[in-house]
């Protein structure tokens, strides 16, 4: 998006990540230290001691919930003292302590971008998913697109993937298997998509960019969605066993709907074994 944004500037822009090859490592890490580069994007693969930044002016965290609080203050002992910004829409213990008691300046985005349309939001049975998937099909007749969220990749795992612990016994849906039963059932007219993070850089990529261009109708996924997805014609989102799931993640997996001029219709569906205390965490979601 940055490189996109800024192609008639003068600014160059760098992409580093654990999953690059050795030699374009190399190639980007000289680059950086030499200078050439004014813009660094990457994951946790910024923090190594191996990057030298020869001006570091400014650091930007984004979703800063998804790191540590040592992996946060990794790049402000640089001899420089960058200018720091961490951004977050899910607020979390340690954002408050640091508002509190850290030299901190606080900015609240209280209200959503121009032109955002509102996002309705669902609890539902398994019992009801019939109904649902019906909804789901009118949306999609009217050219939109819909996501399928799984808590789980596949059937071999023994907890469900990047969600909080549970001692739940039953089966948690699996994103490989509702993929399978949506393909050759309800949605077997449809061209359905499917992404998870077993899946290599270059398959999640693919599968990305097929459902940004509006090849895939409807994309089956694990919480690997739940940030920096932006596919504003996508205005349904369908999260299987719900409330297997912690409430900052259904918050963030409902933010990637409803992001154009288009409503956006979000539905919980509640495993069967769903308790009193799941259940009111639905509610408040």
């Amino acid at each position: 998006t940055l490189r996109k944004s800024l192609a008639s500037s003068s600014v160059q822009v760098e992409l580093l990540t654990g999953s690059l090859t050795a030699a374009r490592r190399r190639e980007c890490l000289k680059k950086i230290a030499a200078g050439k580069v004014d813009l660094v994007v990457g994951t946790q693969a910024l923090l190594s001691d191996k990057i030298e930044f020869p001006k570091l002016g400014l650091v930007i965290v984004d979703e800063q919930h998804k790191f540590g609080v040592l992996q946060r203050a990794k790049l402000r002992v640089e001899e420089h003292q960058p200018h720091y910004l961490v951004l977050s829409a899910t607020p979390i213990p340690r954002t408050i302590a640091m508002t509190e008691f850290g030299d901190l300046d606080v900015s609240v985005i209280r209200e959503k971008p121009p032109g955002r349309a509102p996002v309705k939001s669902y609890i539902s049975q398994h019992h009801e998913l019939d109904s649902w998937w019906r909804f789901v099909e009118g949306k999609l007749k009217e050219g939109r697109q819909a996501f399928v969220i799984a808590p789980r990749v596949g059937a071999t795992e023994s907890s469900p993937a990047d969600s909080e612990p549970t001692t739940k016994t039953e089966e948690a849906a699996t994103a490989e298997g509702v993929f399978r039963e949506l393909q050759s059932d309800v949605f077997q007219h449809r061209n359905i998509g499917l992404l998870h993070g077993r899946m290599s850089g270059a398959e999640k990529e693919a599968a990305l960019r097929a459902f940004a261009e509006g090849e895939f109708e409807l994309l089956v996924a694990t919480t690997v969605v739940e940030v920096g997805i932006d596919v504003p014609n996508a205005t349904v989102m369908t999260i299987l066993d719900a409330n297997r799931l912690g409430l900052s993640q259904l918050h963030q997996l409902r933010g990637r709907v409803g992001r154009g001029s288009l409503p956006g219709f979000a539905c919980a569906v509640a495993s069967a074994g769903c308790d009193a205390e799941e259940h009111e965490r639905l509610k408040a979601f």
